[in-house]
């Protein structure tokens, strides 16, 4: 188990991510998603470098929280990786939706995330990362956004 406190940003206070929790990643132009699997780790869907778009495919990734606040772009290429969770002022849990829609139980929030591991496609507009988590979270495939 992780001593690692996130702020929520829902309630305002510091504690500890739990399973299932959304786990916002901010960056300078945009927010990445991803749900928390236990053990320090988080499991996303992510590209990681347009220079290896056209030799590999994307796919869902496990990530630690240190690893996945660095530097992420969006493209056509994932892979497994685990690290050492960390505190970064840039993550927070942000369980947004949670006061909107019924979240499933946080067992199978986890379940439906590891489901996924080696899912292939990305798309910002329709298949994106914050896509993934809120159908983890709630079974829902509609854009959160919109």
């Amino acid at each position: 188990m992780t001593s690692l406190e996130l702020f929520d940003k829902q309630n305002r206070i510091q504690r500890r991510p739990e399973l299932g929790d959304m786990i916002e990643f901010n960056r300078k132009r945009y927010c990445h998603w991803g749900i928390y699997v236990g053990d320090g780790k988080v499991i996303h869907r992510w590209g990681e470098g347009i220079n290896k778009l056209l030799s590999n495919p994307q796919a869902i990734k496990v990530n630690n929280l240190l690893t996945f606040s660095g530097n992420v772009l969006f493209n056509n290429v994932a892979r497994i990786e685990e690290r050492t969770l960390t505190n970064n002022d840039n993550i927070c849990i942000n369980n947004y939706l949670d006061h909107e829609l019924r979240p499933l139980d946080p067992h199978v929030i986890v379940a439906n995330a590891r489901k996924a591991l080696g899912e292939q496609g990305y798309n910002l507009l329709s298949k994106n990362c914050e896509h993934f988590t809120t159908e983890c979270k709630f079974a829902c495939s509609n854009d959160p956004a919109g």
